[in-house]
Formats: C-alpha cells, structure tokens, sequence
C-alpha cells in the first residue's frame, strides 16, 4: 500500500474519531500521523539531501503549496488563535490547522466529490447538489460496490477493482457538506479517497459505507 493511501486510511479513521467520543487530542494524533505518512510520500519523489522531521514538513509546506495557499493558511482563523493561544493552549483544537494543511498538501478535496450513484447527473438525487456551480468529468474508484436498500453502497480498498464513478469540482461545496451528510444519513460516511482522472490522480470526499 502507498503511504498516499495509508495517509488517507489515518485521515478517515480521525475524522471517524472526530465524530465519534474520541478526544481533540487523540483526533489530533491520528491526523498527525496521516501527515507523516504524507510527508514520507512526498518525500520519496525527491532527490535531493535527506531532511529531519520537521524540516522536511517545513520544506514540503513551502514547496508543497502555492504562495495563495501558504497566505490563506497562515491568515486562517484557527492557525492565528493557535500562535496567539487565544482561547486558551488547553482549550484548542490543533485538528483544525490540521485539517486545513491537509485539505491544502492534497490539493483541496474539501471542494471535490467523487459520485458513484444518485448523486451523479441524471440519477435520482442529483438536485441535492445540482444547484452548485462546478465541472464534472469522469473519473475511476478502486474499490467493492454492493446494494443496500436498493441503494448502491461502495468501500474504498486501494486493491479492489475499478469502477467508473464521476469527480464533481466546486468551491460551493465546503459550505454546504453537512447538509449533504444529513441527507446521505447513518447508512454513509463522508471519506478521503483517491481518484483516477484524465488529467491524473486526485483525492475527493466519497460517500462510503458507514460500517
């Protein structure tokens, strides 16, 4: 397995934390070690002289983001409350810088959504997400697909086999997830998954599986 899909196996299982009784610090330990493993792939594509932990996250920040995506973290809310401790070191959630340079390092999939079933064009509960301005385009998920309820349900395995799914792109869609996730319902879980496009891999949110 990739140390991209172990990364993302680290990012979902602190999201399922995060919405389950685990603390703001084990949360913040599970996305501390998808960082890891993504700065562990990050640096397998480079050649030049190793680098220390923490220079090489340094190093993968300032080369891994534009200069619009380094301004837009460091003017975030949650990075500027972490560097003033407002409110309080105990009472901070450092998930939330966290999640933000994650979503940037994996080139924003908080704007991406990988549809397999009613939510693509022309199915059944596509009006869910059909007033949002955006490009649609084909795109490949590995996985397994099975039927519940007469709705298609899918789980991401990076050693499954292909499926044809289409990557919906919006900036619309931070804003409007949680009511997306209220009317997917218990049943599915919101995930980080990897995708196949034309123009390359890309990482999206899918709903899986919940169990």
């Amino acid at each position: 397995m990739s140390h991209l899909a172990q990364a993302l196996f680290d990012f979902n299982h602190a999201f399922d934390m995060a919405a389950g009784q685990a603390s703001k610090a084990d949360v913040a330990r599970a996305l501390v070690d998808g960082l890891n493993k993504l700065q562990a792939q990050w640096l397998m594509s480079r050649d030049d002289r190793p680098l220390g932990e923490l220079e090489a996250l340094r190093t993968m920040i300032l080369l891994g983001l534009s200069g619009e995506a380094q301004d837009t973290l460091v003017r975030s809310e949650p990075l500027q409350q972490l560097v003033a401790l407002n409110p309080s070191v105990m009472k901070h959630d450092p998930a939330q810088v966290q999640e933000l340079l994650l979503d940037m390092l994996l080139d924003r999939p908080s704007t991406k959504l990988i549809a397999y079933g009613s939510l693509a064009p022309g199915q059944s509960n596509h009006s869910v997400v059909s007033d949002l301005k955006g490009q649609w385009q084909a795109c490949v998920i590995r996985g397994t697909m099975s039927h519940k309820d007469g709705w298609l349900v899918y789980s991401w395995d990076p050693a499954g086999p292909d499926h044809n799914a289409t990557l919906f792109t919006s900036n619309g869609l931070p804003g409007q997830w949680p009511r997306i996730d209220r009317f997917e319902g218990a049943d599915y879980r919101r995930r980080l998954v990897p995708a196949q496009t034309q123009g390359g891999l890309t990482v999206g949110y899918a709903y899986t599986a919940a169990r």
